[in-house]
C-alpha cells in the first residue's frame, strides 16, 4: 500500500483531534487538486480496498456505510452495502442517495462523478 493512502487516511482521521474551529481541511489529492474534506467524518464510502483496511487498521470501520465488492478485507466489510464490483463501476446514483460524508477513492475514480455535476461530491483520490 502506498505512502499516500496512509497519509491521507490518518489526516482524514487524526486531524479532528487537532482542530479547534474548524470543520474542514483542504488537501491536495494524488491528482493534484485540492479536495475540501470535512472532519469527524460520520459516514464515508469506500471505493478503494487499500483505504478500507486502512480505516479498519485505525478502528473507524464503523464509520464506513458503503464498499464496494473488491472491498473484502477485513472479512467484516462484506456486512457493509455493496455499491458496485469497484471502484470504476461503482453505483454513483447509490452513492448520491446515501449521501456520505465522504467518498475514498482510488486515482482517476474522480471521472465517473463528473456525469454528475450537479451533485458536488468531493473524492480524494489516493493509489
Amino acid at each position: 500500500m502506498r505512502l499516500v493512502n496512509w497519509l491521507i487516511i490518518l489526516a482524514l482521521l487524526g486531524i479532528p483531534v487537532f482542530a479547534e474551529e474548524s470543520q474542514a481541511i483542504v488537501l491536495t489529492d494524488e491528482d493534484g487538486r485540492n479536495v475540501t474534506v470535512p472532519l469527524n467524518s460520520e459516514s464515508i464510502v469506500c471505493l478503494s480496498p487499500g483505504a478500507a483496511e486502512v480505516l479498519c487498521a485505525l478502528d473507524a470501520q464503523d464509520k464506513i456505510v458503503a464498499v464496494t465488492k473488491d472491498c473484502n478485507i477485513p472479512t467484516s466489510l462484506q456486512e457493509k452495502e455493496c455499491i458496485g464490483a469497484s471502484g470504476r463501476e461503482a453505483d454513483i446514483e447509490r452513492i448520491l442517495e446515501i449521501k456520505p460524508d465522504l467518498v475514498i477513492a482510488k486515482t482517476g475514480i474522480k471521472d465517473i462523478f463528473q456525469v454528475y455535476p450537479e451533485e458536488p461530491v468531493e473524492v480524494p483520490a489516493g493509489n
